[in-house]
């Protein structure tokens, strides 16, 4: 500090001394720019109490990370904060954040007084426990262990698992999740379901909790009728590890060494293409891990999912970039509400209840970009909430037990979810193909909030709470259609639709027709449309006017009619069309 004191006066004299010289009083601009600079960043850097930002380097050159704790200055707003620092919580106005070392850099010349915070590792070390058996769960793995535990899963349990590896980290560690369902190997007719843990290295809970739901999930299945209809009915993805370079940071015997940060000492949830932000809100490249995890999820078309930290204990809902509610806000409310408040039902007094009383909305807690609950809910028209399982991060294993009692009833929980709403498929009248279409409602979608039907499968999942629904399903190249639909609560509604392809010719079939005739109609727009029905000799049997017709419509009504031939003449805008049809019984 002294030596740059020394330069600062020297050059101070030096501008003195040029100032004053009679024979050159021309000041060189750009010199006294620069020593301007340096004395401005050396006052702020005496700003800040030294051997706080002593202790910050030193775990900036161990770990690639810092967490600091700091009151939110008046000078600067969240959204400035939380491009430029990995925000860690928010409770008032004291802020705690990770950051890298040119996040610190930024940080530090904004002259905030702060306090630098001892990662977990310092602050307890980790407690010698004896390796458990699977019934206890009270050990965080090993690396090797981890790996042997999930493989031994889809060894045991053949039917109901199987294991994919879905990508690597940027060591070359394993990113693996387990599907679990009554018939594991086969792509079914049925939504999926995703719980991912550890996106943050240093959160660990969720890790030991989601192999204990899968091994809850695989032993009960033959006696525990909640859990065999849920596996019977569901297309379970269980990822207990998405960060594991972070978490066998020091060695792959983990030793409460884990770190924040992959391997590039970047926030894997803070890497994710963002509404708000645009494709790279960190300004970095897409991370391995990330890809792998986009990929995984486009692939299975997850249609529910949970994202699982610690560091608090609520469940935080969409949107985490923007101000505006999720056009399901209500729902989303709703089961996070269920969730906390079965937490608090079966946990010990306190438990689960920050923010409102275990809830919060993403936003209104603190602003995030990058995070994979948006990119989720976002790009990917899925449904994703974040929960936070405990104050402490990594808690001392033999608690895991107690918070396993706390959080199983709320984990299976969640998933019934997925039960509820509208379930449907969408194919060709003609062919009987899928097709891949919007499933929307109108006047209630917003922020990309509607569905999209599988190009597969034809398969859709809107979830949705109570409720009267006018559903408007559209595809290019077809006609649309509009379904209304009734929920009552907790209500699963199955919905097939047939959209007929948009043609300048009209077309009308089954012929012979025994209760219905399908109407595609030339003019993609509304007319209102006259049936006139007819017997042979032309004496008119009825006059049907439909008003507000467009493209495609479907004549109900004609099981009445006798067996025989009829006239049926259509009028649809410029479309004046008589056609024969033969009357059959069904």
């Amino acid at each position: 500090m002294a030596h740059i004191n020394l330069n600062v006066e020297h050059g101070m004299t030096n501008i003195e001394h040029r100032m004053t010289n009679k024979e050159d009083n021309i000041i060189d601009i750009s010199f006294l720019i620069a020593l301007l600079f340096l004395f401005s960043c050396q006052q702020e850097i005496n700003a800040q109490p030294g051997d706080e930002i002593t202790r910050a380097r030193g775990y900036l050159g161990t770990r690639g990370e810092v967490i600091i704790r700091f009151s939110l200055p008046d000078a600067l707003t969240m959204d400035e904060l939380t491009r430029n620092l990995s925000i860690d919580s928010k409770k008032g106005d004291t802020i705690t954040a990770y950051a890298s070392e040119q996040q610190f850099n930024w940080f530090l010349i904004r002259q905030i007084p702060f306090q630098t915070i001892a990662p977990r590792s310092v602050k307890n070390p980790l407690k010698q426990y004896q390796k458990s058996t699977a019934q206890t769960w009270n050990i965080y793995p090993s690396y090797p262990d981890y790996l042997q535990i999930m493989e031994s899963f889809a060894a045991s349990y053949p039917d109901l698992c199987i294991m994919k590896e879905f990508g690597t980290s940027v060591s070359g560690r394993k990113l693996l999740a387990l599907k679990i369902s009554d018939n594991a190997a086969t792509d079914e007719s049925e939504p999926a379901f995703l719980y991912t843990s550890s996106i943050h290295g240093d959160e660990g809970t969720g890790f030991v909790l989601l192999l204990r739901l899968i091994d809850s999930l695989l032993s009960a299945y033959n006696s525990n009728i909640v859990i065999k209809q849920l596996v019977d009915n569901t297309e379970i993805w269980i990822n207990p590890l998405a960060n594991p370079d972070g978490f066998y940071f020091y060695s792959d015997t983990f030793q409460y060494k884990a770190k924040r940060f992959n391997l590039n000492n970047l926030d894997l949830n803070r890497n994710f293409p963002d509404p708000v932000a645009g494709d790279h809100p960190d300004g970095n490249e897409w991370q391995p891990e990330n890809i792998a995890m986009m990929n995984f999820l486009k692939e299975q078309r997850i249609v529910l999912a949970a994202n699982l930290h610690d560091g608090a204990e609520l469940v935080n809902y969409p949107w985490d970039s923007q101000r505006a509610r999720h056009a399901d806000d209500l729902w989303y409310y709703t089961l996070s509400r269920q969730f906390a408040d079965t937490v608090q039902h079966h946990g010990p007094e306190g438990i689960f209840t920050d923010e409102d009383s275990g809830i919060t909305n993403g936003y209104d807690w603190y602003c995030i970009y990058g995070g994979r609950q948006d990119y989720v809910n976002y790009f990917l028209h899925g449904r994703e909430v974040t929960i936070e399982l405990s104050h402490v991060k990594t808690p001392d294993p033999a608690e895991l037990p107690a918070f396993w009692d706390y959080y199983k009833n709320s984990l299976i929980g969640y998933m019934q979810h997925l039960h509820a709403g509208v379930h449907g498929t969408v194919c060709d009248a003609v062919t009987g193909d899928p097709l891949e279409a919007s499933i929307e409602i109108p006047g209630y979608d917003k922020d990309q909030s509607q569905v999209i039907s599988s190009p597969l499968t034809g398969e859709f999942y809107r979830l949705l709470p109570t409720g009267e629904y006018i559903f408007e399903i559209s595809s290019p190249g077809y006609y649309d259609q509009i379904v209304e639909v009734s929920l009552a609560p907790d209500e699963k509604k199955n919905m097939a639709v047939n959209l007929m392809k948009s043609s300048e010719e009209f077309l009308y079939y089954p012929n012979p027709v025994s209760h219905t005739l399908n109407l595609l109609l030339p003019d993609d727009q509304n007319n209102d449309l006259v049936v006139t029905i007819s017997d042979i000799t032309g004496r008119v049997i009825d006059t049907r006017l439909y008003t507000g017709i467009r493209g495609y419509f479907v004549l109900n009504g004609l099981e009445n009619l006798a067996e025989g031939l009829y006239l049926v003449r259509i009028e649809f805008g410029s479309l004046a069309k008589e056609v024969k049809i033969f009357k059959i019984k069904k």
